[in-house]
């Protein structure tokens, strides 16, 4: 009888190795893996020192209840653990190691040593494990806390340890690690070495805000504002920690953090939740930073979805995903802090050098200046898209960004509005600013139902591509909600009837296309309708607002300037370009080399 290689049983070191390989990825993953075995012993202080990226040693020394004498063989034995016992116990998942695979898999592919003594223990005992070989008992100094050492990782297993990157990517990588594991555990005390030289030091902090700032540098921690929010949907739902305030944003993920049970792990749900909560005040490609953590019941989290625990799925997605969106709105919202500062950083909310910024500043200053009183200054009249069709009434109060009151000084290159305001120069984009004013009032009125539109006295006719005719027909019905009435006009042609008031006497060929590429990217039909409408309302806003080189009067800027500090976020506009930049002494000081006050 003939046929394929006969089914057999792995040997157990084999075995090993392949959970090893889901297990220990890299030095970082070992580390991980012992530090949060650390944790769950009670430790309130742990050591963690490297050598060589971690490729050669790690050695993590925790001050827990340590393991007792008779159990330190079993604590290297696939599958036994002390935190589970029950199917319960493993769904419910309250400890951060708890699946028995983190010392077996690590000893596997290294060469092992622990340490060990039970807290008041008069005796220590040890362990050695050399490539997932016979343990080896001894007596050791009773020491209270663990101890283990990771030698020589991969060594066993070539064709992994060809895979490693330099020892300085991989140090990399375990900072990261023990970054994480701190933010998780602020209370914890954490110091990491490397090849015998002091790396980081992390006291026990108050909570999560006070550790992030012990981790991170001042010029990304002072643009993070706080969230403390509690769901009255989910008794026992909470969320705690820093987003960064409209206008700063990053190009990149690496400075988002979730921490659920104490665990950094990916939530894309919850991220998503924090995205949209920045409604439009995100540019293209850029990204929120975020700490955050959420604390909800047990039974809640199903830790059991990756093997390395980097991801868990939570109950009531859709309630969690409004809780968050809310919470982050509400904190954004109630921001009014200082906006952009010069001497740190560009509009975009990007790094730029000191120099970039002072020659643009110099350039604009001596070259582009024109106050709206100088003899023959032009200035839009009556400017309609500012007092007819937005502005009624009495203007508002000054501006609630400092205790001063803003005085307009003028235009600078028929663009930007500067402004003194006490001991500060803001410089307002007037393009971005009165596309905020225009954003957040139609956003009003269309939650109220109430979008003016404009009849027009001859319709005005387009055609268009077949796919951007289908979103346009497809779509007519949420349109004519913003006040757009387009009527299909037989094949790919259409007839627009009526506009939103701000938006009379405006380019419509040119904002219908922006609006069809908008209808493109709207979110599924499962967001709300004004958040898939959202971007709708931006491309609006934008088409009718001033423009770039309009000349405004004074009393116009005043009033674009009183109207933008009334807004729910003066920081960016609703395509997340910044508004406002400002210049405060010291860095005016700066510009011109006066270090001192002087009278010179």
């Amino acid at each position: 009888m003939t046929g394929g290689p006969r089914i057999r049983v792995l040997p157990d070191a084999l075995i090993d190795q392949i959970a090893a390989g889901e297990v220990v990825e890299r030095p970082a993953s070992a580390v991980r893996e012992l530090l949060e075995n650390a944790l769950d012993a009670g430790a309130t202080r742990i050591a963690i020192d490297v050598e060589e990226g971690g490729t050669r040693r790690i050695r993590v020394v925790d001050d827990g209840r340590g393991i007792h004498p008779d159990d330190l063989g079993l604590a290297v034995t696939r599958h036994a653990t002390s935190k589970i016992g029950t199917l319960e116990d493993l769904i419910a998942g309250g400890t951060l190691g708890f699946r028995g695979e983190a010392l077996p898999s690590i000893a596997a592919v290294s060469r092992l040593t622990v340490r060990s003594t039970v807290t008041g223990g008069a005796e220590g005992r040890e362990i050695v494990i050399d490539g997932g070989g016979a343990p080896k008992l001894k007596a050791a100094a009773p020491v209270p806390g663990t101890t283990v050492e990771v030698a020589d990782l991969f060594y066993n297993t070539p064709a992994r340890a060809k895979h490693l990157k330099a020892p300085g990517t991989e140090w990399g990588h375990i900072q990261e690690t023990v970054t994480e594991v701190a933010i998780g555990w602020p209370g914890v005390h954490f110091v990491l070495t490397h090849n015998g030289r002091p790396a980081r030091t992390l006291p026990p902090a108050q909570g999560l805000a006070e550790r992030v700032r012990q981790v991170y540098p001042k010029e990304l921690t002072e643009q993070l504002v706080p969230v403390d929010a509690e769901d009255p949907e989910a008794p026992g739902r909470r969320l705690t920690g820093l987003v960064a305030r409209p206008g700063f944003s990053r190009t990149g993920r690496e400075h988002q953090k979730w921490i659920v049970g104490g665990r950094c792990v990916r939530v894309p749900s919850l991220a998503h939740a924090v995205y949209a909560a920045y409604e439009t005040a995100l540019p293209a490609g850029r990204h929120p930073v975020f700490f955050l953590r959420l604390d909800v019941a047990r039974a809640a989290v199903d830790v059991n979805v990756h093997p390395a625990k980097r991801e868990v799925r939570l109950d009531d997605a859709r309630g969690l995903h409004r809780f968050v969106r809310h919470a982050v709105a509400d904190a954004l919202g109630s921001f009014r802090g200082n906006t952009l500062r010069l001497t740190r950083l560009g509009a975009s909310g990007t790094e730029s050098p000191a120099s970039d910024w002072e020659a643009r500043v110099r350039q604009a200053a001596v070259n582009s200046l024109v106050t709206a009183r100088e003899p023959g200054a032009t200035a839009l009249a009556p400017l309609p898209a500012l007092e007819s069709r937005v502005a009624a009434g009495p203007a508002p109060a000054p501006s609630p960004l400092t205790e001063a009151p803003a005085k307009v000084l003028g235009q600078v290159q028929g663009t930007f509005i500067l402004i003194a305001q006490g001991d500060v120069l803001r410089i307002v984009d007037q393009h971005t600013a009165h596309e905020r004013v225009l954003y957040e009032r139609l956003v009003d009125r269309f939650a109220a139902g109430q979008v003016p539109s404009q009849r027009l006295l001859v319709p005005f006719d387009l055609a268009l591509p077949p796919k951007a005719a289908a979103l346009l027909a497809a779509h007519a019905e949420a349109l004519g909600k913003l006040g757009l009435e387009v009527e299909p006009f037989g094949g790919d042609a259409f007839l627009v009837r009526a506009v939103p008031e701000p938006l009379t006497g405006r380019d419509l060929s040119r904002l219908i296309d922006d609006l069809v590429d908008d209808l493109g990217h709207l979110p599924g039909p499962e967001a709300a309708l004004a958040e898939r409408l959202s971007p709708l309302l931006a491309t609006l806003a934008c088409h009718a607002a001033v423009k770039s080189g309009d000349a405004l009067s004074a009393p116009q800027m005043e009033r674009l300037v009183a109207d933008l500090d009334r807004t729910r976020n003066p920081h960016a506009c609703p395509h997340g370009r910044a508004i406002t930049a400002t210049l405060d002494r010291k860095a005016l000081q700066g510009l011109f080399d006066r270090t001192w006050e002087t009278r010179g």
